[in-house]
């Protein structure tokens, strides 16, 4: 007390002051770090749509790609012969696209487990070639032909999941979940459409195939019972608006004479019909595919320009208070 005693009233009062301006200074760089926090989050999920919506274009067309090569393997090259080429051109020209965005990517920014992921999945890109030169010479079995492709979609997909661990906003989180869950749905739905061309093609079950088909159409109300459940109404509304094309009724029929006739085969079924009417169906979820993403990538956009705006804000908001009490 005698030391306080002593001073001039000037050094008191900038004593008095200096507490509470280190207070200050300490929760606003808090909230200052918070937001620069939110800010790059949502910048890296911006860059995670553009990259995710690559990877849902190459997913479409390497599912078509399995379809394809099941039904030349299944009907010992008497179907889909034309079409496969064709399709194998179009896949081509989606990885020139996936790797011409990822030219300006640096995985490592996401952390190592998607760096991995990513990795994987390029590797099997690169061993493409050798098996579709095996599915052309009719060299690998049914369910290894659907497994490899199955394999590597898995790889990609498992990119696209690591989209939730990049932000913490809750509402964004619950569209990105419910987005991963339906694309997992779409994927079983390429599945199917891979094992009913080889099944039709051949006009029988490969052995092993028809618990697969079952397990498919399971797995595909699974997915699809949390994307309801986690989606929002404007979403569900959008994926029940394209599930009423026609195609998804005409594929419910073909779906029953595959249940109904699975032990004595001999379904009446063009192998390449199925394929082009269950590829209407898929192309539909393609159209909810597209939006969804296109969902999240509007909302990441909003919420960046809103933590931005904030950001500047508080940045100015500090420096007049820091600066208006060090004048006084």
């Amino acid at each position: 007390m005698d030391f306080l005693s002593g001073l001039r009233i000037k050094t008191k009062l900038m004593l008095m002051i200096t507490i509470p301006l280190v207070a200050m200074l300490y929760f606003s760089i808090n909230i200052l770090l918070e937001q620069n926090q939110q800010q790059e989050e949502m910048e890296k999920l911006g860059e995670l749509s553009v990259l995710v919506g690559n990877l849902s274009r190459l997913i479409h067309e390497t599912q078509k790609e399995r379809g394809a090569s099941a039904g030349v393997t299944g009907s010992k090259g008497k179907k889909f012969a034309e079409m496969l080429p064709k399709q194998r051109k179009v896949t081509d020209q989606r990885i020139t696209e996936l790797k011409s965005g990822l030219s300006s990517l640096n995985p490592d920014r996401y952390g190592k487990r998607f760096a991995k992921q990513l990795a994987a999945f390029l590797a099997d890109i690169e061993q493409l070639a050798a098996t579709r030169d095996q599915v052309s010479r009719l060299a690998l079995p049914l369910p290894k032909v659907v497994g490899w492709y199955t394999a590597m979609n898995a790889k990609l997909l498992a990119v696209v999941e690591n989209m939730p661990h990049v932000v913490s906003d809750a509402e964004l989180v619950a569209k990105i979940t419910a987005y991963v869950n339906y694309l997992q749905s779409k994927e079983r739905t390429g599945i199917e459409r891979a094992v009913l061309s080889a099944t039709f093609g051949g006009d029988r079950f490969a052995p092993g195939m028809y618990k697969k088909f079952i397990e498919l159409v399971a797995a595909q109300n699974n997915f699809i019972h949390v994307f309801n459940a986690m989606a929002s109404a404007s979403d569900k509304k959008i994926y029940l608006t394209m599930m009423k094309h026609e195609s998804v009724a005409q594929v419910e029929t073909m779906r029953k004479t595959a249940f109904e006739k699975a032990q004595s085969g001999g379904f009446g079924i063009d192998a390449e019909q199925w394929f082009k009417t269950m590829t209407l169906k898929i192309n539909q979820l393609k159209q909810v595919d597209d939006q969804l993403s296109e969902g999240i990538a509007d909302r990441s956009a909003e919420l960046l320009e809103g933590a931005t705006l904030l950001f500047r804000f508080y940045l100015l908001l500090v420096v007049v208070l820091f600066g208006r009490t060090v004048w006084m």
